[in-house]
């Protein structure tokens, strides 16, 4: 393990790589597998002048915390709190915010970042534990309730795709929320499950799934190799596929605006609320996998 310019964490276990960048919302630049002279990127890497401005939005992986997807309007009431985080809220704001480095290994790196209070009212700390195990990629996120209330919880991690245009989907779900102009959710579809999901996906150019069963499958068929995602169920049971920059996936705890929805009387949008002093969290494995020749 080494620490590079602009506060790179540099992980490897094997022949597996990862780069996380702190400053950037504890983000991952790029994980891969190193065979020889050749690189396999397992996630789309983040460029270097990216890296060097703690560009979030370009990272190869993301936190999501304190709520998933977006938020109608960027406001909501939930109980006799009013909040406004904004237009452009959406994926909470952790990925926003730099994570201090607690602990770190050569293969292992644990972050944290602490929430005092704002628009946000409730304080809360989240904590992320990034670590390499056998090749494979493994993100756990906890978010604690520092408050002395109740807090409205949403939580994932947001993977973005190399190679997009020749990645094969397949994944399967209950059916796709349609979403509204500003992206926020607003009502289920029709049942799909399997490669319709794809399918319905890049019609779409993306969309939410509910009723995930937290197994998703990325193929590069041209390349002989694949990525298996696999996230803690029933937990994250909501798959945002994402396409409006190459390919992204989004295993989320809640469908976008589940404050909203859920206090209009929508069921099922996986809202959860945590006591003060409560804590919930959420884990995600990145597998490769090489065919045989």
């Amino acid at each position: 393990m080494s620490v590079l310019e602009r506060d790179v964490v540099a992980l490897g276990a094997g022949a597996a790589r990862c780069d996380v960048v702190p400053q950037a919302g504890g983000a991952i630049a790029g994980y891969w597998w190193e065979e020889g002279a050749r690189r396999i990127d397992w996630l789309r890497p983040a460029r270097a002048a990216d890296v060097a401005r703690a560009d979030a939005a370009a990272m190869a992986c993301l936190p999501i915390v304190p709520w998933a997807g977006s938020i109608r309007g960027g406001s909501f009431r939930f109980a006799d709190t009013e909040v406004d985080e904004g237009p452009d809220a959406r994926d909470g704001h952790g990925w926003r915010r730099s994570w201090r480095v607690v602990a770190r290994g050569a293969a292992e790196l644990k972050l944290e970042y602490c929430h005092e209070g704002g628009a946000w009212p409730w304080p809360y700390r989240a904590r992320e534990t990034i670590a390499l195990v056998d090749g494979v990629l493994r993100l756990t996120l906890v978010v604690i309730n520092e408050s002395d209330r109740l807090m409205p919880v949403g939580l994932g991690f947001c993977t973005a795709l190399p190679s997009a245009s020749q990645a094969a989907l397949v994944a399967t779900a209950q059916g796709p929320w349609r979403d509204s102009a500003d992206g926020a959710a607003c009502g289920r579809q029709a049942s799909l499950s399997g490669a319709d999901l794809a399918r319905a996906a890049k019609d779409a150019g993306g969309g939410v799934f509910t009723g995930w069963d937290g197994r998703a499958t990325v193929a590069w068929h041209n390349a002989g190799c694949e990525l298996h995602l696999a996230a803690d169920w029933p937990l994250l049971s909501f798959l945002d596929v994402r396409r409006s920059n190459g390919l992204a996936l989004a295993a989320m705890s809640q469908c976008g605006d589940a404050c909203n929805l859920a206090r209009a009387g929508v069921a099922g949008t996986g809202l959860r609320v945590l006591a003060p002093g409560a804590s919930r969290s959420a884990t995600i494995r990145l597998a490769p996998r090489r065919y045989p020749h």
